[in-house]
């Protein structure tokens, strides 16, 4: 209400200020010749240019003059161009640096056999009213024509294969020079739709950075062989810290996918820098599956395909009907990605792959059907039926974190995580100093705090000596009283090159097993001795274990 007060206040005074007085008849009447030109210009100020009163031969051709003849510099509303609209040879952006806002309507741009991409330069935004279901001509939808003839301009013609519905570049490029960058530049509020075009992209970004990307639209229709949304490195440009943020990414349309077909594909091959986040994102694809089963179809290889270096976040992720929901470091050296509630219906929710070097990935909360993460880099594979807690359906792993290379076992990575499927191999250490047969008993190996279970014995001495060995089992109360129940199967007899058992007793079931010993919580292991064979000058010691 302020705000249409004040545009009447300011309309009337530009009335007032632009009255002159003309003579008529002597009788001194009073006229505004340029009020209305003055609330004309208020209007578009607020609006826009209105697109649809600009000349061309299709929507793509009005628009396109309608930028132009803005200075290109502004809002261009094309609110008023509605229905079935064809886009031909002349894009609807023209080429060079427009900025400002094109308001897209209640329309189906149909780009036919002679479109190409609509590129998008920096500080330049598409905004659409919403987004349309499969069966739907309503809201704001850009598709790309596959042959159709009846009610569409289509002619029978194909959107050309392999090429993006949309790009973010310059000058009617899919791309920029190294000495440009691109910033603010985004789409939001549309369909882009494929339409089971060969090869199709909904839209690329391999140059747009900070405060670009593509919000609140659905991405759909691209599973033969094609790309929903393509985030990668260009030549030389990179779409690092560029955002992505409420979409849908499927298939729809019943055809026949591809394996190769990816919904979001993230591919920092140069090492520029992924993009900040990929949030709240559904990728599902019913129109590959679309019989009992998917008997005979093909569903895509990966929903999302993510290569490369952070830091970078997917959150708030669920996906169906693919083989893998996001599948990490495919194709490229992968460090610092963070997943966080991961939901889906796929073979493997999480894939990591082991193809380059992949560390530092950190889950938080994925869950759903099958295989929760399916982990080559460690060789672990989480299931959902060992992580169900107690859950009728859907099972979940609260944490799974990833160190850098080589801190694990071999090439693998150290693993820290709640999934109780993943034994997780801990270390006790000691060193007894001039050790002596009176120090039985006195050296506490370890007193853990949560249930474990003891793996491996190892030790050694420094010197041409030996010291023979064993472990005992105590309770906190009776610290200093031997069981006589020792938990090795045999003294181990530590020398200088070392020594070391696998092996376990269980006589006094004070294991529970031979290959392994259980261990409850809070009861004190500690070493004893039994001989000495010289005057070694220290005793090193390691235990092996598993946390429950």
């Amino acid at each position: 209400m302020k705000l249409l007060l004040t545009i009447l206040l300011l309309s009337t005074m530009m009335f007032a200020q632009n009255v002159i007085d003309i003579p008529q008849g002597g009788t001194g009447a009073r006229t505004a010749p340029s009020a209305l030109a003055n609330l004309n210009a208020a209007s578009q100020w607020l609006t826009g240019t209105d697109c649809s009163e600009s000349a061309g031969a299709d929507a793509g051709a009005q628009i396109n003059a309608c930028i132009t003849s803005s200075g290109a510099d502004g809002i261009y509303n094309a609110g008023g161009i509605t229905g079935a609209q064809a886009i031909n040879g002349t894009s609807p952006i023209p080429t060079g640096t427009p900025t400002g806002e094109w308001l897209a309507g209640d329309t189906t741009y149909w780009l036919t056999s002679s479109a190409s991409s609509i590129v998008i330069p920096t500080r330049f935004h598409v905004k659409g009213i919403g987004t349309t279901i499969q069966a739907g001509n309503y809201n704001t939808i850009f598709r790309a024509c596959n042959g159709e003839t009846t009610g569409t301009p289509c002619a029978g013609g194909s959107f050309p294969s392999n090429t993006p519905i949309f790009c973010f570049g310059n000058s009617g490029a899919c791309n920029l020079p190294t000495s440009q960058q691109q910033y603010d530049s985004y789409i939001m509020g549309v369909t882009i739709d494929c339409n089971g075009v060969s090869g199709c992209i909904g839209v690329q970004n391999k140059t747009a950075q900070e405060k670009s990307g593509v919000f609140d639209s659905d991405i759909v229709n691209w599973g033969n062989g094609g790309i929903g949304l393509d985030i990668e490195d260009g030549s030389p440009s990179s779409p690092s810290h560029s955002m992505y943020a409420r979409l849908v990414v499927g298939n729809d349309k019943q055809f026949n996918c591809t394996l190769n077909a990816v919904g979001v594909k993230i591919d920092d091959n140069l090492m520029f820098g992924l993009p900040w986040s990929l949030d709240k994102i559904t990728v599902h694809n019913p129109g590959c599956c679309y019989n009992s089963h998917c008997t005979g179809n093909v569903m895509p290889t990966d929903n999302i395909r993510i290569s490369g270096l952070g830091p970078m976040a997917i959150r708030d992720y669920h996906g169906e009907i693919a083989n893998d929901g996001i599948h990490v470091g495919a194709d490229a050296t992968t460090s610092g990605i963070t997943l966080d509630s991961i939901s889906g219906l796929s073979n493997a929710q999480i894939y990591i792959d082991n193809a380059f070097t992949t560390e530092n990935i950190i889950i938080h909360d994925v869950r759903g059907c099958c295989q929760l993460i399916n982990d080559q880099v460690n060789g672990n594979t989480i299931g959902q039926s060992s992580e169900n807690g107690g859950l009728t359906n859907g099972g979940g792993v609260a944490l799974y974190a990833m160190g850098p290379t080589g801190s694990g076992t071999g090439s693998g990575t150290k693993v820290i995580t709640t999934a109780v499927s993943v034994v997780q191999s801990r270390t006790a250490s000691f060193t007894d100093i001039a050790p002596a047969v009176s120090d039985s008993g006195l050296i506490l190996v370890i007193n853990p705090a949560t249930p474990i279970h003891l793996l491996r014995a190892y030790c050694a001495v420094q010197g041409t000596t030996n010291v023979v060995i064993n472990l005992d089992k105590r309770t906190e109360a009776a610290i200093a009283t031997d069981t006589g129940n020792h938990l090795l199967a045999s003294n181990l007899t530590a020398v200088a090159g070392g020594a070391h058992t696998f092996a376990f007793a269980n006589g006094a079931s004070q294991c529970g097993a031979t290959t392994s010993c259980a261990i409850a919580a809070h009861s004190p292991v500690v070493a004893t001795i039994s001989s000495i064979s010289g005057a070694p000058t220290d005793l090193q010691c390691s235990v092996d274990y598993t946390i429950d």
